[in-house]
């Protein structure tokens, strides 16, 4: 605990109170999660990251696995399927793991970026409908 203060007081001497000790909670954090942060810092480009993220979160679809999705999305857009949320989930699920991506989750975040929330995607519009727009414009 000694050291903990030493080292702040060397590397940090015009901290106030109150961000000394934020600042000392911040180093011990750092020693309680010491063999955390060695080991991450051992792995290919480990030390370069700011956090740690467990297995699969984050995982992305390499661009052929996207380009087969957006060739599925297509497909049924010009059959006029609207798809939901769910099933652009489940067939981003399916490609990845045919693809061997075990870890992908198609995260809320993942759909949101792929325009799934609160909409179904990839309606087309009727022959009328397209008519009755085209009406109101003239």
């Amino acid at each position: 605990m000694k050291d903990v203060a030493r080292v702040i007081k060397e590397r940090y001497p015009d901290l106030s109170a109150s961000a000394y000790e934020s600042r000392r909670k911040v180093v011990l954090k750092w020693l309680r999660n010491k063999p955390k942060i060695e080991m991450q810092c051992s792995l290919k480009n480990g030390s370069s990251k700011k956090k740690a993220w467990p297995a699969g979160v984050g995982t992305k679809l390499p661009l052929e696995v996207e380009k087969e999705l957006v060739v599925w999305v297509n497909d049924l857009r010009k059959d006029g399927v609207p798809i939901s949320t769910k099933m652009l989930a489940l067939q981003a699920q399916e490609l990845a793991t045919e693809n061997g991506i075990e870890s992908f989750s198609a995260s809320w975040r993942w759909r949101r970026r792929h325009c799934a929330i609160d909409a179904n995607i990839g309606e087309v519009d009727s022959d009328d409908d397209i008519e009755v727009n085209e009406v109101d414009e003239e």
